[in-house]
C-alpha cells in the first residue's frame, strides 16, 4: 500500500508506461523518510508484470509469477537489483552493497547520518551493469535501482552514463536522489525525471491523526514536522518517542536562562548535547530563522518553535545579531570532508553566550 503523498508520482509513472513514453532511465527525487522505497517497489512490480502490455489499472492485484515474487520482499525475485552505498568500502572490498533484498534498500535510504553516508563504488556500478546485460530470468525485463544517487563519485557516474547511452533491452534503471541538482548534468539530461513532494498539510495531518488517534496534538505535530523536514513518517516517529517535547523543553529552558547569568551555562548546554550534532545545528538554525521571521511581523502562531514561548526577551535580540549568529553556525558545524561535524562544548557555549551580549 502506498502512502498518500506517493500516489501522484506512481500514477504519473503508470501513465508514462501505458503511453509508451517511459525511457530506460528514470531519476526519482525526494527527501529522505518519505517511504520512497515503497514507491520504487510499486514501480518495479508494474514494470516487470508479465501482463503490463495488456492490463494497467490493477497491476498490484496481478497474480503473475513476477508479481507474486514481489510479495516476499526477500530477494527471491531474480530480475530486480539494488545498489546501495558502501560505508566501509575503504576497508572491506567484499562489502555487499549490491543485493536484491528490499531491506537493503530500505536500510540505506533510512540512514541519514551525514558522517556515515558512504559512497557508491565504481566497482559495484560495473557489477550492476554486468548483471543488467545478462538478460532477464523471467523474460519480462529487469529493474536496477541505485540508492542515494547523490553519493555517486565522478567515476561511478561516468560508468553509469554508458548504460544510459546504450541501454539494455527491456531494462529500467532507477536512480534515487534527494535533489536533482546533486546529480551530474550528463545523467539528468538522459533520464525521465520525477519528483516526490509532500506539502499538503491536511494530507499529512490526516495521516498523523490516523496513526496517533486521541494522542494527536496539532502544535506538537507542527514541531515534529519542522524537525523532520516535513516527513510524515519521521514526524510520527518523533511524536511517538516524545522527541519534539525534548526539543521544546530545550527551547523553553533557553528562553528562561539565556539572559540569566546566574543559571545559564551547563544546564542549557547539557540539554543541547542530548541531540545529535546534525540536530543541534538544525534546532539552532530554525530557532534563529523563526526569530527573524517574527521580527519581520510573521505571526507567532505561524512559527512552530516560537508558538509556545514568551518572546519578550528573545525578541530584543537585534536582527543583525541573529543574522551573524546564523552565519557562525555554518562554520561551527562544518560538513567538509575531514572535519568533525560536532562543535566543541566551549564553542557552543561561546555561541549561546554571544546571543545575550
Amino acid at each position: 500500500m502506498l502512502y498518500p503523498w506517493l500516489i501522484p508520482t506512481y500514477n504519473r509513472f503508470k501513465l508514462a508506461l501505458r503511453q509508451g513514453r517511459l525511457p530506460s532511465s528514470l531519476i526519482l527525487a525526494g527527501q529522505a523518510n518519505l517511504g520512497i522505497e515503497e514507491l520504487v517497489l510499486g514501480m518495479a512490480r508494474m514494470y516487470l508484470c508479465q501482463h503490463k502490455k495488456y492490463e494497467y489499472e490493477e497491476l498490484v492485484q496481478d497474480n503473475c509469477k513476477s508479481c507474486l515474487l514481489f510479495n516476499n520482499r526477500d530477494g527471491s525475485h531474480p530480475d530486480i537489483m539494488f545498489l546501495t552505498t558502501a560505508k566501509n568500502s575503504g576497508q572491506d572490498k567484499d562489502f555487499a552493497d549490491l543485493a536484491n533484498t528490499f531491506e537493503n534498500l530500505q536500510a540505506d535510504l533510512s540512514d541519514s547520518d551525514e558522517e556515515m553516508k558512504g559512497n557508491i563504488r565504481v566497482e559495484s556500478v560495473r557489477s550492476l551493469i554486468s548483471w543488467i546485460y545478462e538478460g532477464s530470468v523471467l523474460g519480462n525485463g529487469k529493474v536496477a535501482v541505485v540508492s542515494k544517487g547523490q553519493c555517486l563519485s565522478e567515476s561511478s557516474a561516468n560508468a553509469l552514463l554508458k548504460t544510459f547511452e546504450e541501454p539494455a533491452a527491456d531494462t529500467l534503471m532507477i536512480i534515487l536522489t534527494e535533489k536533482f541538482e546533486d546529480l551530474p548534468a550528463t545523467l539528468l539530461s538522459r533520464a525521465f525525471k520525477m519528483e516526490v513532494l509532500c506539502q499538503d498539510f491536511s494530507q499529512i495531518e490526516n495521516f498523523l491523526k490516523t496513526h496517533l488517534k486521541d494522542n494527536y496534538d496539532e502544535k506538537r505535530a507542527k514541531v515534529a514536522l519542522v524537525l523532520s523536514k516535513n516527513s510524515p513518517l519521521k514526524a510520527l516517529e518523533y511524536l511517538n518517542a516524545g522527541y519534539d517535547e525534548d526539543v521544546m523543553f530545550f527551547l523553553q529552558t533557553l528562553e528562561k536562562e539565556l539572559f540569566d547569568k546566574a543559571s545559564f551555562c551547563n544546564s542549557l548546554l547539557g540539554l543541547l548535547k542530548k541531540f545529535t550534532p546534525l540536530m543541534q545545528r538544525y534546532i539552532l538554525e530554525e530557532l534563529l530563522l523563526e526569530l527573524i521571521k517574527y521580527k519581520a511581523r510573521v505571526a507567532q502562531s505561524e512559527l512552530p518553535f516560537l508558538s509556545s514561548l514568551d518572546l519578550k526577551k528573545l525578541a530584543t535580540i537585534p536582527s543583525e545579531k541573529l543574522f551573524f549568529a546564523y552565519q557562525e553556525l555554518q562554520s561551527m558545524f562544518s560538513y567538509e570532508k575531514g572535519l568533525k561535524v560536532a562543535a566543541p562544548d566551549a564553542l557552543l557555549l561561546t555561541w549561546l553566550t554571544s546571543l545575550r551580549n
